[in-house]
């Protein structure tokens, strides 16, 4: 199956943070200000790019956002996403290949093309006893009196616990499955 993935960058538009460039995702220009950073950072934290993942009406958005050390002011961030039908996505058991998609820097394109995501029913799984803190993640998701959202401190194998959690679970929740980062516990209240 081939999964076609519109792309949109955001960063510092007319002095806030705006939808730069797309290729014709209907969603990019009304997510602007889920691409943005959650909060401030307090003073002095050092944070780096970091993944997002969710779903957005159809549709389900996976972006790294990135520190823009070239806006006019601080504390500006530049945010790749890439958008992907989410009734299509949710039979892809990796998202790993869809990360794959996401550059490791930020660039300032002016012109975006769609992307093709080619899923593979192949793949075998990760190996979970090889992820640090997975089944401390699977715990707490299974238990009753856990509240939401769970917390993962640092980003140390984060994404390779997300790609894990993805892969194992099922489809309609795999689309379901909502992360980011946060600067503290009031990030957590607009939580979607």
């Amino acid at each position: 199956m081939i999964i076609p993935i519109h792309q949109a960058i955001y960063g510092e538009r007319q002095l806030g943070h705006g939808l730069l460039a797309n290729t014709g995702a209907i969603s990019a220009a009304q997510m602007e200000n889920l691409t943005d950073r959650p909060s401030l950072a307090p003073p002095g934290t050092v944070w780096f790019p970091y993944l997002s993942g969710f779903r957005y009406g159809d549709d389900y958005v996976l972006m790294r956002t990135f520190p823009d050390p070239q806006a006019s002011r601080s504390g500006m961030v530049f945010s790749h996403a890439l958008i992907a039908p989410a009734k299509q996505l949710s039979v892809s058991a990796t998202l790993r290949s869809l990360i794959d998609l996401l550059p490791k820097a930020p660039g300032r394109l002016s012109h975006l093309e769609p992307v093709t995501l080619t899923v593979s029913h192949a793949d075998s799984g990760p190996d979970i006893k090889a992820i640090p803190g997975y089944s401390s993640v699977v715990t707490k998701l299974l238990d009753p009196c856990t509240r939401l959202p769970i917390v993962w401190l640092g980003q140390d194998h984060f994404e390779d616990v997300i790609c894990a959690l993805w892969y194992y679970l099922w489809p309609a929740a795999r689309v379901n499955l909502c992360f980011r980062l946060s600067f503290g516990p009031n990030d957590t209240d607009s939580q979607r």
